[in-house]
């Protein structure tokens, strides 16, 4: 079947109903999402050797000919292993799995494979456990960078890292939102180009980065370590950069946006402070008039008011607050947590004292 973005999950080969269920548990339905569903970290199994030249601790491949398989049961915890050898030239190696009778089934006596994982040294000999193995020359599992990819329960990495082999098949489908300086004389017309969205492709200069298309092959399957970190940066750039266009935005809409104007009521506010239980710092009274300042224009204020512990924040909001009050709206201060909602609703009513007309009111959920 021809492979596409929008292709299910489901209908992929070997994808029933049970695993579909298991990557919709991840998140992911269509051949679009597995493509993006990126590894965590990687298996470095590109170190070939034979079988003489392994020595215990060597993360290795090791390619050969199954000699015997069978499954068994532990003498004392009954646990299911399954043991085999695999044969090279150069001698055997001993090869355990657990839990995973159903191998028997799979590999056969003279078959040859690959296996790649760690080798160890026990009272037997040497010995790889637990490790991944593939038939045929094909290199998904063994012998290269094998990308581990977060799982849930029932799917294994051989399940995600054999779908996203066929997802890749729909990978020109994938459009490229980032048209470098460099490569624009090669687009004659942008119209004309079916991956470049005008209202949606930003151009660069003086930027070199990998195209997207080679940035999601190199992160699930990289071809090299030196490509492996060039996707790395490729992605980290989409991230940050989209954060900084979201960014922008948001201060555009911003600026662009109304808000009340709020007129400063002087002889009111100088009132709360000659009545306050102590003398406004010079920090506080210049914070409180850019705040107050800040409220008269027809535009949403977006200020960060910052201070150590102590330092009188909670009465310069409040002054803005008051403020605000006077003028005929209702004002809301917004606590993290119960306690120190409760902290400040005292406060509150201790400065606000003398001006019963004020209702203040504390709501905690």
């Amino acid at each position: 079947m021809m492979v596409t973005l929008i292709t299910p999950l489901a209908a992929l080969t070997s994808v029933g109903k049970v695993t579909a269920s298991r990557f919709k548990t991840l998140g992911l339905s269509t051949v679009e999402d597995l493509l993006f569903y990126f590894p965590t970290r990687y298996d470095d199994f590109r170190i070939c050797k034979r079988i003489r030249d392994i020595q215990p601790g060597d993360m290795v491949t090791v390619r050969g000919a199954i000699t015997s398989l069978q499954n068994k049961v532990t003498r004392y915890k009954r646990q299911k292993i399954t043991e085999g050898y695999i044969q090279d030239d150069t001698g055997a190696l001993k090869l355990v799995w657990f839990n995973q009778p159903y191998l028997v089934t799979q590999l056969t006596q003279g078959e040859v494979i690959s296996v790649s994982g760690k080798v160890e040294y026990t009272g037997y000999g040497l010995e790889m456990r637990s490790p991944e193995w593939e038939k045929g020359a094909s290199s998904i599992h063994t012998g290269r960078l094998a990308p581990v990819y977060p799982l849930t329960a029932g799917l294994t990495q051989k399940q995600v890292r054999f779908l996203v082999s066929r997802a890749l098949e729909a990978i020109g489908e994938v459009e490229e939102w980032m048209v470098f300086q460099n490569q624009k004389s090669k687009v004659k017309n942008q119209n004309e180009n079916p991956k470049v969205k005008n209202e949606l492709t930003f151009q660069f200069t003086n930027v070199q980065l990998l195209d997207i298309i080679t940035t999601i092959k190199n992160i699930h399957f990289p071809e090299s370590t030196e490509l492996l970190e060039k996707a790395r940066h490729r992605l980290k750039f989409d991230e940050l950069f989209i954060l900084q266009v979201r960014k922008a935005l948001t201060r555009h809409e911003i600026r662009s946006a109304h808000a009340p104007e709020i007129d400063f009521h002087e002889n009111e506010i100088k009132k709360f402070v000659a009545f306050l239980p102590f003398t406004l710092t010079n920090a506080q009274r210049k914070a409180a008039w850019q705040i107050i300042r800040d409220m008269q224009r027809a535009t949403p204020m977006n200020r960060l008011l910052q201070g150590d512990v102590g330092s009188g924040k909670t009465v310069v909001a409040l002054m803005a607050m008051f403020n605000c009050v006077l003028h005929g709206y209702q004002a809301v201060l917004m606590a993290p947590t119960e306690i120190l909602a409760k902290q400040h609703f005292q406060s509150v009513c201790r400065f606000l004292k003398g001006w019963e007309e004020i209702g203040v009111a504390l709501w905690t959920r």
